[in-house]
């Protein structure tokens, strides 16, 4: 029976996924050593990594080397922030249940060979271009409510002037207001799980204006919080910021949002943005078709644990992203 041509696109990214990380194998170097005797394609992949055609991010290591949870046993009293913050994705053996309840537990991403073969969205870029007819009215939520763009633990939001008015700036006047409650809250919204074992972390950098940060963010941290009826414990900071940043971005554990125009596009009655934009969406260290994103990723957050070290509002924290 032949394979879809979609399911090989999904198979030939996977292995180019494969080829450029740094694997943790559950499995003795003995039990590696087995299978790389009977298998071809590990024996490709493992000899593909060794000839330096992954730019030397790869390394291997084996289970005796850390102390690596099942990944049934994987949740917030066996994942360390150390492995929190490190872990892009679980490959596992396991069937779609033991990865849907990982993700759901952690906000990690894990995948069998037959569910990764069906989600190509991880190896493209799942933004689009405003205005867009069918997206204009919907907001967000349309634009972020896709599957497997919500498994995460940790955002961090850079956008200078989301919480503040730009009444001067004719081609988006919004309050402070207003930008929360149709941009920011519904951001958050399509974000964040149903539920996860992790406290949640979201950091935004922001440039200050007339709404003072240290009372906006336990505002701002309550109507997050009710979004999921305390379903999720959030953990919320606002950095104050000055003109560091130029590009507006939000980055969790697993994507890159970028928008040329900001986060603050829409009002109550849909997209408010006289000039067309775009956003992207993209899955950094998975996917191959952008490879400038993982530069991009690394850099911003570099900066950004730079800037950090400014005045900070809400609660006392160090994002893992940092």
């Amino acid at each position: 029976m032949s394979i879809p041509f979609e399911k090989q696109q999904c198979w030939h990214n996977t292995f180019s996924f494969i080829a450029k990380s740094q694997i943790v194998l559950n499995a003795s170097k003995e039990d590696v050593g087995k299978v790389l005797a009977t298998n071809k394609i590990v024996f490709n992949l493992y000899k593909r990594t060794s000839e330096g055609n992954n730019n030397g991010a790869h390394r291997w290591k084996y289970n005796s080397d850390m102390d690596f949870p099942s990944m049934e046993m994987c949740s917030a009293s066996t994942l360390t922030e150390d492995m929190l913050s490190s872990i892009t994705m679980f490959l596992t053996t396991k069937d779609k249940i033991v990865c849907n309840r990982v993700m759901k537990k952690t906000g990690i991403l894990a995948y069998n060979i037959d569910t990764i073969l069906d989600s190509d969205f991880l190896f493209n870029d799942c933004g689009t271009s405003l205005p867009d007819d069918k997206r204009q009215l919907n907001g967000w939520k349309s634009i972020l409510d896709q599957k497997g763009i919500n498994v995460c633990n940790s955002i961090i939001l850079i956008d200078n002037y989301l919480l503040q008015s730009n009444a001067n700036q004719n081609y988006a006047s919004k309050s402070v207001s207003e930008k929360i409650d149709n941009n920011l809250i519904p951001i958050l919204d399509a974000l964040l799980p149903k539920k996860i074992d992790v406290p949640f972390q979201i950091t935004l950098f922001a440039i200050e204006g007339s709404n003072p940060f240290d009372t906006l963010a336990q505002s701002l941290k309550d109507k997050i919080k009710s979004l999921r009826g305390g379903d999720v414990k959030i953990n919320l900071q606002i950095c104050k910021c000055k003109k560091e940043f130029h590009d507006r971005v939000l980055i969790t554990n697993n994507i890159w949002i970028s928008s040329g125009m900001g986060f603050d596009l829409f009002n109550a009655k849909g997209f408010h943005v006289n000039k067309p934009t775009s956003i992207s969406i993209l899955f950094p260290y998975i996917q191959s078709s952008a490879p400038w994103v993982e530069k991009a990723y690394a850099d911003m957050l570099g900066y950004a644990k730079g800037v950090s070290k400014n005045i900070k509002y809400g609660d006392d924290f160090e994002n893992r992203l940092l």
